[in-house]
């Protein structure tokens, strides 16, 4: 085999990659999934009591699910995900790679000793970068464990210009360092927002958004990193727009209180929307915001923009340099509802004029998951990268 990719479980903007690496038919492979959270209905680790995504992420490659053995079955602890044979599975097996996608967990870390015991190359690929780390300690113990882990790597994914520099700044060469873009679904985003946009108005109502008044859409887990307060409190210098909150979590209650003293009538809490609704609420907003006073990445933006919808994205999110170098969206100073209001007024009057079009074709060509695939075939050979 050449190639074993050790994930956590189906993810909706990795199932698109490892579809586009069946279809480009170069590598013999297999996903091995460490749990089956997503794909049947269970509780969420980040606030939803009970769902499952409405989307298919598992055919169109081969894959595998592992005996998951823990004894609390959570994605986001450290042994949520255990199956003491992965790494005797690896050394067996031996394939020409293994794929891992991050280091803090014992799924991750058992890939990654099964892999050496293999003889594999070991493949990396995460979405840390240079501006991700808090408190003085934790850098200490990160940088002590990744000036074990980083040398120990024989290739590397770097999904963007600072995750790029987050490995640079740790000492990798640069011929282990392989440009693989971020990429979610394009096709599925693009169809289902395509679907709903003749029924704006209708869908607009469902939801309880004003048809004739400037929308502007944020999705992802409601916390304080994220600075959807920045966004609410934005709105006392925009008095004629609307805000939509597609997400749930724990500063929903503070930002109720929030919303309630700075324009209660223009903040619309969605809640938890799963992929085919977020598609079309992409579909029926004037612009999407991702605010974050810290973001490794921000995929959805990425959706947003598959979706046709231009973006306004904090300086602080990971993907900001790349709607910048498209000119797919404008990006603000994170923690300035002054300067975002600014930004949201013109990104407004530009979308209107139609001139993010252009730019949101090239990011989306540019982070297309093809590509991505196509730089895990030149780290799986370590041959020169394909892309870009």
């Amino acid at each position: 085999m050449d190639l074993v990719v050790v994930a956590s479980h189906p993810i909706q903007y990795q199932a698109c990659i490892w579809r586009e690496l069946a279809r480009l038919g170069t590598l013999r492979f297999e996903v091995w999934y460490g749990s089956d959270y997503g794909v049947r209905p269970q509780k969420s680790a980040w606030g939803v009591r009970e769902f499952a995504w409405d989307v298919d992420l598992t055919s169109g490659y081969p894959h595998r699910f592992l005996p998951n053995l823990s004894p609390r079955k959570a994605p986001d602890t450290y042994a949520g995900k255990l199956y003491p044979g992965l790494p005797f599975e690896l050394a067996l097996r031996r394939p020409r790679a293994v794929l891992v996608q991050g280091y803090r967990n014992l799924h991750e870390q058992s890939a990654i000793l099964g892999a050496k015991l293999a003889g594999s190359r070991l493949v990396f690929r995460a979405d840390t970068n240079a501006r991700t780390s808090r408190g003085s300690w934790r850098k200490l113990v990160r940088k002590a464990y990744l000036s074990v882990l980083y040398p120990n790597l024989d290739a590397i994914l770097a999904i963007g210009p600072d995750n790029r520099r987050h490995y640079e700044e740790h000492g990798v060469p640069h011929h282990k360092l392989i440009d693989a873009p971020y990429s979610i679904d394009q096709a599925f985003f693009r169809r289902l927002a395509d679907e709903a946009r003749p029924h704006r108005a209708e869908l607009r109502e469902k939801l309880g958004l004003p048809r004739d008044r400037h929308v502007v859409l944020f999705g992802g887990v409601l916390r304080d990193i994220k600075g959807v307060d920045v966004l609410l409190r934005s709105l006392a210098h925009l008095p004629d727009v609307h805000v939509a909150l597609a997400g749930s979590g724990p500063e929903e209650p503070s930002l109720r209180k929030l919303a309630a003293t700075v324009a209660e009538d223009r903040v619309h809490f969605l809640g938890f929307l799963n992929q085919r609704e977020l598609a079309a609420a992409y579909a029926i907003a004037d612009l999407f915001c991702l605010p974050s006073r810290q973001e490794a990445w921000g995929l959805v933006v990425n959706e947003a923009i598959a979706a046709g919808t231009p973006v306004v994205v904090s300086e602080a999110c990971g993907v900001a340099a790349q709607v910048e170098a498209t000119g797919a969206g404008l990006t603000v100073p994170p923690d300035s509802p002054e300067l975002l209001a600014s930004t949201l007024r013109r990104a407004l009057e530009e979308a209107c004029a139609g001139r993010f079009a252009a730019g949101m074709k090239a990011f989306d060509e540019r982070h297309h998951p093809r590509k991505t695939a196509e730089a895990i075939v030149a780290a799986v050979r370590g041959t020169s990268p394909l892309v870009d």
